[in-house]
């Protein structure tokens, strides 16, 4: 966690790393020191990719990896949809669901944007988010949000991506 990663060679900062030979060895860029909610992010990312892709037949080059490694970029540890057309979209599909529910698990987020909810007054579909056209609606969301990654310490995309994924 003391190193800095580089780029990718597509112009794309490197933040974490995660290499399956000769040793298991996990690297998160040095500059996420100061940003606590991007670095538990890009470890539990890294985490996941040393769980779950370690045993797999990996083709490094078309991965965009290399000696047995896989290297996240900023555009890789995004947490938002995306198409999977690419094997090394699915693998970073993976990597991002997987730091989100270890961040923010399913078993305790619905009960905690309850708790929010009601602590911000909200009494209509308490546990759902609704989104209309008013402005109340959004700024609801925001303050939901933004308490929720408080919370868990996660940042305020990763939360609101979280929200989406358990409806």
């Amino acid at each position: 966690f003391d190193k800095e990663l580089g780029d990718n060679g597509r112009g794309h900062k490197l933040l974490g790393a995660c290499y399956f030979g000769p040793t298991y060895q996990i690297h998160v860029d040095f500059s996420l020191a100061s940003n606590a909610e991007r670095f538990r992010f890009t470890l539990a990312h890294e985490l996941r990719h040393l769980s779950l892709h370690r045993k797999l037949k990996l083709e490094f080059e078309s991965l965009d990896a290399t000696a047995r490694a896989i290297l996240d970029g900023d555009e890789d540890l995004m947490p938002r949809r995306r198409k999977l057309q690419t094997p090394r979209n699915f693998l970073e599909w993976q990597a991002n669901s997987y730091a989100a529910a270890l961040l923010m698990p399913r078993a305790t987020f619905g009960d905690e944007l309850r708790k929010q909810q009601t602590a911000m007054g909200i009494t209509r579909n308490v546990g759902v988010v609704w989104l209309t056209d008013g402005s109340g609606s959004q700024a609801e969301l925001e303050e939901t949000v933004r308490r929720l990654s408080g919370i868990y310490e996660t940042s305020r995309t990763a939360t609101r991506i979280r929200l989406e994924e358990l409806r």
